[in-house]
């Protein structure tokens, strides 16, 4: 077994696990597909935004984020924006720190971290752009 299957199964195994300090609200929207966003989905096909889960896109209506694409204007000034199981195959050190501040299985807030599309930032010039997020 890969040390990635080994953080997933860890991971399935801590989805019922309540977390140990503050609320317990339940996963419910957090595990939500985006199939079930229907209406922001339907108004952005409108629009002509072709809406995928990748590489930092986000978009913002009223308090709620629904998506624009970012990575290719982030790429012109040198920083990196990918999937992060892209990341985990291209750039070497990302292993290294990869699930190391908290185990997988920690809580099930924790646990569904391990199976959402997440997006790896980087830049080597990471002061000279810190305000651009």
């Amino acid at each position: 077994m890969g040390w990635i299957e080994e953080v997933v199964r860890r991971a399935k195994k801590a989805l019922d696990k309540p977390p140990s300090f503050g609320l317990d609200p339940g996963l419910g929207k957090l595990l939500e597909p985006m199939k079930a966003w229907g209406e922001e989905l339907d108004a952005l096909k409108r629009l002509g935004v072709t809406v995928r889960r990748g590489a930092g896109g986000f978009a913002q209506t009223d308090n709620k984020i629904v998506y624009v694409g970012v990575a290719e204007a982030y790429r012109k000034l040198g920083v990196i924006v990918m999937p992060l199981r892209e990341a985990l195959k291209k750039i070497s050190w990302v292993k290294k720190y990869y699930w190391r501040l908290l185990p997988p299985d920690l809580d099930r807030y924790t646990a569904a971290t391990a199976f959402s599309p997440d997006s790896f930032t980087y830049s080597s010039a990471c002061c000279k752009y810190a305000n651009m997020f």
